[in-house]
């Protein structure tokens, strides 16, 4: 089979869609049926090993056009098999069987958590999900979303969940020394890794902190990207008066981070919706306990192997920290569990089931 993916997401720093990619199609690439992957891209993508997979760049730099009026040329001169739109985005025309991935329904019922920009790029959803073959959730919340949203397209919908990138190991004694020095970390701290947008809840996760940092030895670690709206958050820090216990080191590369997970006692996802939630099973692959929030995928994700709490309430929030960054025994318990979960979510195993809905719409 001939596959092609819109990557266009790759020539982008590394998020949660741009490790989706880079990570299916890596493990699709070790998969016997699969004899190329071509990527379509409006700019340069990282090199994978495989030398199945090879890259072409679009002539436009506007991703729309490129997609919608050059991208099915290619895909027929290609000869390409089956499309595979990763970030929810796929031509209008063509004849090239297609599946698209939805990684969650957040603009669309939570618009205020996302800026203007966000929310008009996703216009491109509804029709993608239209003229797919399979639409691809990573989660049976996405899917039941999906259904939501657009209950005609409910037959075309397969949950396939995601993997974790098998460097998520806890990390040696020497790589987290590295890490502490890199990045100046204190002995001691809970994590949290993420863009920094009202939607990821940071600010109270900022407010819990206050509530406990005098009962806990933990420093608070914010690791993420500026997103929309953080002056918010970097202003809560200042009007608690608590910037002597939090410390916000920015984007933070792929490489490091399995390093700076294992550095921390406890990390904290308190997100107020995700499609997945994969930084819940990165921090759980490399042994550190999480807290989570409740709702959306992230219990589906977290099953009973993480201390899941109200992302709405700051009170609720801190108790989840208190007990963890507490007692000792309650984190290894946690930590044990935890990675006995991320084991069962493998790319393998998504780009085999992958690889099903490829050869059912072909």
């Amino acid at each position: 089979m001939k596959l092609a993916v819109e990557a266009s997401i790759l020539a982008r720093p590394l998020a949660g869609v741009g490790v989706y990619t880079r990570s299916l199609v890596s493990a699709m690439a070790e998969l016997d049926d699969v004899e190329e992957i071509v990527l379509f891209s409006i700019g340069d993508v990282p090199e994978f090993a495989s030398p199945k997979v090879r890259t072409v760049r679009y002539r436009s730099r506007v991703q729309h056009f490129a997609i919608q009026l050059e991208l099915p040329k290619l895909l027929k001169n290609n000869g390409i098999d089956v499309l595979h739109g990763p970030n929810f985005y796929l031509p209008l025309r063509g004849k090239t069987p297609s599946a698209v991935t939805v990684h969650d329904l957040s603009a669309q019922f939570f618009p205020s958590h996302h800026s203007l920009k966000h929310r008009l790029s996703q216009a491109f959803l509804k029709p993608s999900i239209k003229r797919a073959d399979a639409i691809i959730a990573v989660s049976k919340a996405t899917a039941d979303e999906i259904a939501r949203y657009r209950p005609s397209y409910a037959g075309k919908v397969r949950v396939v969940h995601n993997g974790v990138d098998e460097r998520f190991t806890p990390a040696p004694l020497s790589e987290i020394e590295c890490i502490r020095v890199k990045f100046g970390l204190p002995e001691r701290f809970i994590l949290f890794v993420g863009t920094l947008e009202p939607r990821k809840n940071v600010q109270r996760l900022v407010e819990a902190f206050a509530e406990i940092r005098h009962r806990v030895p933990q420093k608070l670690i914010i690791a993420g990207g500026k997103g929309w709206l953080y002056d918010d958050i970097f202003a809560s820090v200042r009007q608690l008066g608590i910037e002597d216990s939090v410390m916000f080191i920015g984007y933070v590369p792929f490489e490091d981070l399995p390093a700076l997970y294992s550095s921390a006692d406890v990390f904290c996802y308190p997100s107020l919706y995700e499609g997945f939630g994969l930084p819940v099973l990165e921090a759980m692959a490399c042994g550190t306990p999480v807290v989570t929030s409740n709702l959306s995928s992230m219990p589906e994700v977290a099953g009973d192997c993480a201390i899941l709490v109200d992302p709405s309430s700051a009170e609720s929030i801190a108790d989840g920290l208190r007990r963890l960054a507490q007692d000792d025994a309650l984190r290894e318990d946690f930590k044990a569990r935890g990675l006995a979960r991320a084991k069962e979510f493998t790319w393998q195993n998504c780009a085999r089931k992958t690889l099903d809905i490829y050869r059912s719409i072909v």
